[in-house]
């Protein structure tokens, strides 16, 4: 085997070529979110996936494989879950946006949007469709298809387990492959705006949309792109059946006293005065 030279990791690497079917029942463990939320409302949990110690070391197995595939192609705009990169670089592409804007004496319009439980209703067609077009092919492929179809699931509270009920979307919180499966799920929206490059650039360098994993933050100098912008991202969530939330998301307009407004799914967003994009964890405002 090319990965191992022991026994055991070859007979791991082995039953993952071979076996297309990994159909043991899933775990999930309620974790309650905190920050004031009921805890009686299932919203205010996450779904924590608990996964075997064999499950864990063939996803892990299974993702090394891929990892430079995956990281070939990916959009030099997603800044989260990547060797290399960090959260922190997203909101430094900000601050240089804005700091740019000032120089220039340019407005500068920043959308904040906010994918209602992202992972957890990931379009499983879109994203095996996605896999493929990442050059995860043959073996590899089916492998992974094979972790999601026909998968039952069993809810943990207070020690007991539910009954088990068919998975039919989502990629699991917890899980090795997921982090990196939902950035493979929306690449396409980071390269339809890289390609396009619509919003806003440092120097000559596109910076429009620097995203953490599913936090995408939309930057532009001019309002009607920045509406350009928020309309791409709502066809792409159309198209791979995700949604995002209007009341959570909001625009910021920085350097402009006249009145402008953006809509998502014909709602009005909100433009407050601040806010902070990017799980920016030190708390900074923008």
């Amino acid at each position: 085997m090319k990965f191992s030279r022991s026994t055991e990791s070859a007979a791991v690497l082995t039953a993952m070529k071979e076996q297309t079917s990994y159909s043991d029942a899933i775990r999930r463990c309620p974790l309650f979110k905190n920050g004031g939320k009921p805890k009686e409302d299932p919203n205010s949990h996450r779904r924590i996936t608990i996964t075997s110690a064999i499950g864990k070391t063939i996803e892990k197995l299974h993702l090394s494989r891929n990892k430079s595939s995956i990281k070939n192609q990916q959009s030099r705009l997603q800044k989260g879950f990547t060797e290399g990169e960090s959260p922190t670089v997203a909101g430094l592409v900000v601050t240089e946006l804005r700091i740019e804007a000032k120089e220039k004496r340019l407005p500068i319009y920043i959308g904040l949007t906010d994918a209602k439980k992202a992972f957890d209703i990931v379009w499983h067609a879109g994203l095996f469709r996605e896999m493929h077009k990442m050059n995860i092919s043959g073996d590899n492929w089916l492998l992974f298809r094979a972790w999601y179809e026909d998968l039952t699931t069993k809810v943990k509270w207070e020690g007991n387990f539910s009954r088990g009920f068919k998975e039919k979307q989502g990629v699991r919180q917890g899980g090795v492959w997921s982090p990196t499966a939902y950035k493979v799920f929306i690449n396409s929206l980071l390269k339809i705006y890289e390609e396009n490059k619509i919003g806003s650039y440092i120097g000559s360098i596109y910076c429009g949309a620097p995203t953490v994993a599913d936090d995408v933050t939309l930057i532009a100098n001019d309002p009607y792109d920045l509406q350009t912008m928020i309309d791409i991202q709502m066809d792409h969530a159309n198209k791979f059946r995700y949604t995002i939330s209007d009341q959570k998301s909001c625009v910021l307009k920085i350097g402009d006293k006249s009145e402008h407004s953006w809509y998502m799914n014909d709602q009005k967003l909100n433009t407050p005065n601040n806010a902070t994009p990017l799980r920016n964890k030190k708390g900074h405002k923008f």
